[in-house]
């Protein structure tokens, strides 16, 4: 629910003037005037609205003309991913969630004990699985993974542990032949 906005002040300029209106080329309302930097927070936004907006400098001579037209939509911080598992395999670990609504990317984090703490494993994940391909057999693991969007990050899934093991050795295999 905010709207970052920053711009580059022209020469000559005391203050600005942020406008905004909820359709592009307006009609625009003020939303500050006066600004010494060249930067604003607009914490009225609210999610899910799309949102066009103008500055406008001043000093003792007049406005200046508007600047180009820029555009947001907020975005609400995703839930947590729900049905967080890890699978164990030979030097890998496959990791799967449910999808959060919302959510743009995931971040999968790993620890040596399930309270931490966790570090970083992938970050910008598309889908909604991924295989840690670092693990070593007989180490266990746990991992937490967040979903990320424009609005934010959302907590930590429950954590889900794995301890990756080789496959086992082939079997050995006798043959006796015998009386019938």
């Amino acid at each position: 629910a905010r709207v970052s906005l920053s711009w580059k002040a022209p020469f000559g300029a005391d203050s600005s003037t942020v406008k905004r209106a909820t359709a592009s080329g307006g009609p625009y309302d003020v939303l500050v005037s006066g600004l010494a930097s060249a930067e604003y927070l607009d914490l009225t936004a609210a999610n899910g609205t799309g949102y066009f907006y103008i500055v406008v400098a001043q000093n003792g001579a007049g406005e200046s003309p508007p600047s180009n037209e820029a555009s947001a939509t907020p975005e609400a911080t995703p839930a947590a991913p729900a049905a967080f598992m890890a699978s164990p395999g030979n030097n890998l670990v496959t990791l799967s969630w449910t999808a959060s609504a919302g959510a743009r990317t995931y971040t999968l984090k790993r620890a040596a004990t399930e309270s931490g703490p966790f570090e970083v494993l992938a970050e910008r994940v598309l889908e909604t699985a991924n295989t840690d391909r670092t693990a070593l057999n007989g180490s266990l693991y746990f991992y937490v993974v967040s979903a990320v969007n424009f609005g934010g990050t959302s907590p930590d899934s429950a954590p889900a542990s794995a301890t990756p093991v080789p496959p086992p050795p082939a079997p050995v295999l006798s043959a006796a032949a015998g009386d019938a």
